[in-house]
């Protein structure tokens, strides 16, 4: 095997271990308590489950940012075995923590406008400092 093709599997491996992707989930789910909003377990579906799952996807890395995160605005991706709950900057920025880890992702600023005028149609809004 040559070197070229041991770089190009590696870096595939590499890539999917550290890839984040919700495409897999057949629910969605929305939560946001904020602002004298309550919204919990509000189920996504049709265009904007599909807009949301395409669009939320990127390498995990760890940092810690400091937009703020909170459990109160979530987004949970599941399919039944599988479940990935994301919780969006509180600041605007297009960064998603993933769960309770020290991991992220950011996607796209085009991508979060799409996400964010899909959220708002459920009532999120965004700065929520």
């Amino acid at each position: 095997m040559s070197i070229a093709a041991v770089i190009v599997v590696l870096v595939a491996v590499l890539v999917s271990h550290f890839s984040v992707s919700v495409r897999f989930a057949d629910a969605v789910e929305l939560t946001y308590i904020y602002d004298q909003k309550s919204l919990e377990s509000v189920a996504v579906d049709g265009d904007d489950a599909v807009i949301l799952r395409r669009l939320i996807h990127g390498i995990r890395y760890k940092d810690s940012p400091s937009c703020g995160f909170t459990r109160d605005i979530s987004i949970r991706f599941s399919d039944g075995d599988r479940e990935i709950t994301l919780y969006p900057a509180l600041d605007g920025d297009p960064i998603f923590q993933i769960g309770d880890s020290d991991y992220y992702i950011n996607i796209t600023e085009k991508s979060k406008v799409k996400v964010d005028a899909v959220l708002a149609k459920y009532g999120f809004t965004f700065p929520a400092v």
